[in-house]
């Protein structure tokens, strides 16, 4: 995306309490991105360890 010309918008009028649950979604959709990557992570850190304990 970073190289096209144009990206795909969509504006919308939204109030307050539709604002807030947009961005709460998205929060949540953003904190299970990351808290996934980490335990990935984790466990390959893990799996390194025990390779090398065992």
């Amino acid at each position: 995306m970073a190289e096209a010309d144009t990206i795909p918008v969509r504006i919308v009028q939204l109030n307050d309490a539709q604002a807030l649950e947009a961005q709460l979604i998205e929060l949540s959709i953003v904190v299970k991105r990351f808290l996934s990557c980490i335990a990935v992570s984790h466990v390959v850190d893990m799996s390194t360890t025990c390779r090398f304990i065992v």
